[in-house]
C-alpha cells in the first residue's frame, strides 16, 4: 500500500481511538490505537529519505501511536529503528529520543511497581 493510504488509515483508526477513549473504553481505545500504529508504521516503510520531514512526522506518529496503545516495547523498538533510518531529519531525532526516555522510564515505574493516578502525568 502507498503512504497515503496507510496513512489515511492511521489517522481514521486513531481518530476512533479517541472517541473511544472518550466513551471511557480503553480495551478499545488501545486496539484501535494498536492498529493504527501498525498503519502508520507500513506508512513509514513507504517513505524514502528523499522526503525527510514526512519521513521525521510518521516516525514519530507511529511511535506515538504505539505509546498510546500501551504497546511499550514496539514502540521502542521503532524508535530505535526510526533514528537509524537514512533521512531522518533532527527534530524527529529528537523527539525519538525524547519517546525513547519517556518509555524507559514508565518501564521502570512498571518493574519497581510505582504508578501514577491517570491524569497526574501528561505527555
Amino acid at each position: 500500500m502507498s503512504w497515503t493510504a496507510c496513512h489515511a488509515m492511521s489517522e481514521a483508526l486513531a481518530s476512533e481511538a479517541h472517541d473511544a477513549l472518550g466513551r471511557r473504553d480503553l480495551g478499545h481505545a488501545n486496539e484501535l490505537f494498536e492498529r493504527a500504529a501498525q498503519a502508520e508504521a507500513e506508512a513509514l516503510n513507504a517513505i524514502g529519505p528523499d522526503k525527510p520531514r514526512t519521513l521525521g512526522v510518521t516516525a514519530t506518529s507511529a511511535v506515538a501511536l504505539w505509546y498510546k496503545a500501551g504497546k511499550l516495547e514496539e514502540a521502542a523498538q521503532l524508535a530505535h529503528q526510526a533514528s537509524a533510518m537514512n533521512g531522518m531529519p533532527a527534530f524527529a531525532l529528537h523527539d525519538l529520543r525524547e519517546f525513547l526516555q519517556i518509555i524507559w522510564n514508565e518501564q521502570a515505574q512498571k518493574e519497581a511497581g510505582v504508578a501514577f493516578v491517570p491524569g497526574q502525568v501528561a505527555v
